[in-house]
C-alpha cells in the first residue's frame, strides 16, 4: 500500500511562510517599502518586480527627506504615505505570482532524477522530439520549438551548456534539468 503525500505547496502554512516577505512593505512604513519587491524580484529574476521596488525605495526616501523643514513639506509627506500604500498594494498583487514561482521551484527541487526513479534515461538534446523537450520541467511547446530551431541552425549542440544557452535556462533550471539531459 503506497502512501500519498500531499503537495506542501497547497497548504495554508506553506503559503503564509512564503508570503512573509509582505511584512517588509507593510511594517516599514515608507522608505523601505519596496525592499520586499527587490528581494523577491532578484530571487525570481524578475526585473518587473525588483525595478519598481528600487523606485519605491528611492522615491520614498526622497519624499521623506524633502518633507522635513521645507515650505511644501506637507505635500511631500502626503507623497511619502501615498508611495507606501502603492508599494503595499503592488506587493500584494505580486504575491500570487511569487507563490506560483516558489511552488514551481519546490517541485523542481523535489522531483527525482530519471536514474533514481527507474524511468528511461536522460533525454539526448540532439535527437529529442518536440514532445520529449516539451515534457521537461519548465518547458512548453513554444520553448521546445525555439530550441529545435536553434538546434537545426547549429546542426546540433556540442554540450548541455550550449543547449541551456539556446533554451534560455537560468542557472537554477539547468541545475535541476542536468540529470535529464545528455548530448
Amino acid at each position: 500500500m503506497s502512501s500519498i503525500v500531499a503537495d506542501p505547496t497547497q497548504t495554508r502554512s506553506w503559503r503564509i511562510r512564503n508570503s512573509a516577505w509582505l511584512l517588509v512593505p507593510l511594517l516599514t512604513l515608507g522608505c523601505l517599502s519596496g525592499a520586499g519587491l527587490i528581494v523577491v524580484g532578484i530571487r525570481a529574476r524578475r526585473v518587473d518586480w525588483w525595478l519598481p521596488g528600487v523606485g519605491y525605495v528611492v522615491a520614498g526616501c526622497s519624499a521623506s527627506f524633502l518633507s522635513q523643514g521645507t515650505a511644501v513639506g506637507g505635500a511631500f509627506f502626503g507623497l511619502y504615505w501615498a508611495l507606501w500604500v502603492l508599494a503595499c498594494v503592488h506587493s500584494l498583487l505580486v504575491n500570487p505570482a511569487w507563490l506560483r514561482w516558489r511552488a514551481e521551484q519546490f517541485r523542481l527541487a523535489t522531483t527525482a532524477p530519471a536514474e533514481a526513479t527507474g524511468q528511461s534515461m536522460a533525454v539526448n538534446v540532439n535527437t529529442a522530439s518536440p514532445q520529449q523537450l516539451a515534457a521537461l520541467p519548465g518547458f512548453d511547446p513554444a520553448r521546445a520549438a525555439r530550441v529545435l530551431a536553434e538546434r537545426a541552425a547549429r546542426q546540433g549542440f556540442g554540450s548541455v551548456n550550449e543547449f541551456a544557452e539556446a533554451a534560455g535556462l537560468t542557472h537554477d533550471e539547468l541545475r535541476q534539468l542536468r540529470y535529464w539531459l545528455t548530448v
